[in-house]
This record gives C-alpha cells, structure tokens and sequence, in this order.
C-alpha cells in the first residue's frame, strides 16, 4: 500500500475526530514515512510496518473515548432541501455579488493584457514597415521612441495576460473549493480540506 492510500484509509476512519486531532494523527503518520524514508525503506514496507490502518483508526479512536462504529448520518432528504434553501439564500445574498466583481475585474485585466498585446504588436509592425508602406504614417524623428513605446506596450499585455492567467487558475480553484463545500454542507459530512 502506498503513503498516501495509507494516508486516506486512515483519514476516514478518524471522521469521527476534530479536524485538528486528524491532522495531529496525520501528521504523526508523515513523520513516520519520512523517517523511514531517510534510513532508506521504501512506502510499501513502511506501510505493512505501520499495519492497518482502519484497525489503527480504531485505536485512535478508542484512545479519544469515542466509539469506533460510530459513524456520521447523512442529513434527511427533507434536512438536505432546508439546508440548500439556506445556502441559495446565503450565497445570493452575500456571495454572489462580490464574487460577480471579482470575476469581472479578473476579466477586465485579461482583455486589458491581451489588447494591449495585439496593440502594442500592431503599432510595432506599423512602425517598423512605415518607411516601406507609403500609406503608413511615417514616425519621422521619433521612431526610435514609437519602437520602444509599442515594444513596452506588448511586453506588458504579455505580462498582464499571464498574470491574468494565474490567478484565473487560482480564482477557479477557490470557486470550485467554495462549492464542494457546499455540497458537503448540504449532505451533512464533513468538508475535507
């Protein structure tokens, strides 16, 4: 069994405990690894070393004072339904809203970044081909300064875009973290983090 299959069967077997005493219990077990991976043994023979860990949930468990076949119900269909009804209430009301600006300010700055690229690019191909093309307004003295304005005006699109990229990337990841813990919310276990 590999660390981390180890690690999920032994999380949920201690459902029953604090977020806090799991994460002491989890912790303790990748200390465990770790230090076995220092002396050179390999996952598989330090799992078998550490043995089951449902049997070792169990322990813990009994160890806390809580009866190891307890096991959380699930919320009714009714108390699922109320509970959603809440949530809907709740996330219109106070969740939406900023999280419509955030998304709109996230979209502002990708269609900023990426026209000031296509500009900056564009004003570059105008200026230098202005001397070929007759039809091209001609930069005269300037042209060394219009080739740099419109190069620091694409270098900077880039730039934007790809910040705007990354925290999209960020962005998304909490937006779908916020709605599996709903989800979670609404059936009745416990959010994992």
């Amino acid at each position: 069994m590999t660390e981390s299959e180890f690690m999920q069967k032994l999380d949920a077997g201690l459902q029953a405990l604090t977020f806090r005493k799991r994460e002491e219990i989890l912790d303790e077990m990748r200390q465990h690894y770790a230090e076995g991976r220092a002396i050179g043994r390999d996952e598989h023979e330090l799992s078998d070393m550490l043995g089951n860990p449902g049997e070792l949930a169990r322990d813990y468990l009994q160890q806390s004072g809580i009866d190891p076949s307890y096991h959380p119900a699930e919320r009714s269909a009714a108390g699922k339904f109320f509970v959603a009804l809440a949530l809907c209430f709740f996330n219109m009301v106070f969740i939406l809203g900023p999280l419509m600006g955030i998304w709109g300010a996230w979209f502002g700055l990708a269609a900023s970044g990426i026209s000031m690229t296509i500009g900056g690019a564009l004003g570059f191909l105008f200026v230098v081909l202005s001397p070929i093309i007759p039809f091209v307004a001609s930069p005269g003295s300037y042209f060394f300064l219009y080739i740099s304005t419109t190069i620091l005006c694409a270098s900077l699109g880039i730039l934007l875009s790809y910040g705007s990229w990354a925290l999209m990337r960020k962005m998304g990841k909490v937006t779908a973290k916020y709605i599996r813990w709903n989800q979670h919310v609404i059936s009745g276990r416990r959010a994992r983090r």
